[in-house]
């Protein structure tokens, strides 16, 4: 998790990180958090770092209502547009971006090299 942190603060900034961070609250407790941002080196190209909802919240069809709302967020900041991204594996996740107005526009792979 703590790795997860620097990466966080390493890309958007040690101070600006904190201003991005949103937490959906349900009946007083914590459902889900959000990080939109515009991505540096960029004026208008909207992002979200971090979208999850807590195990327990899955499957209520809270996904494309918090996403929704995730890209309000990143309009407020000023983004004309959003590119998001999940595996091809995480069909949930492509409902959502669907659900929400989202089109596909490119397939990308990963190439891993693991040193010894």
């Amino acid at each position: 998790m703590e790795q997860h942190f620097d990466s966080i603060k390493s890309e958007l900034g040690r101070k600006k990180w904190r201003n991005s961070c949103r937490v959906f609250i349900k009946e007083e407790e914590p459902i889900a958090v959000t990080i939109p941002h515009i991505e540096p080196g960029t004026e208008d190209e909207g992002r979200l770092f971090y979208f999850g909802i807590v195990p327990k919240e899955r499957g209520k069809g809270l996904s494309s209502i918090l996403h929704n709302q995730s890209l309000s967020f990143l309009k407020e900041m000023g983004a004309t547009y959003y590119i998001g991204s999940t595996q091809t594996t995480n069909i949930r996740m492509q409902n959502v971006f669907k659900k929400n107005g989202c089109c596909l526009r490119a397939q990308m792979e990963s190439y891993y090299k693991y040193f010894e």
